[in-house]
């Protein structure tokens, strides 16, 4: 199908768009989650390590969120 100039664009436009919607429900879903200090923390903790060390496991990522905003509860 690649081989395929018309239907070749045709399915780069729908990667260009999947990833704009994407884009799109991350930003609303973050202006509607990130309210407070905690979640700031927890969310750039999350991005910092999730770009330094490529080779952690997303599911370990998750747990550690899940850990900090247990401890953060406390305070």
């Amino acid at each position: 199908m690649r081989n395929s100039k018309p239907f070749s664009v045709f399915l780069d436009a729908v990667n260009v768009s999947s990833v704009a919607i994407i884009i799109s429900i991350c930003i609303q879903m973050a202006t509607d989650t990130i309210t407070d200090w905690r979640t700031i923390l927890i969310a750039l903790v999350s991005i910092v390590i999730a770009f330094n060390y490529r080779k952690i496991n997303s599911a370990f990522i998750v747990i550690g969120g899940a850990f900090l905003g247990y401890l953060l509860s406390f305070l």
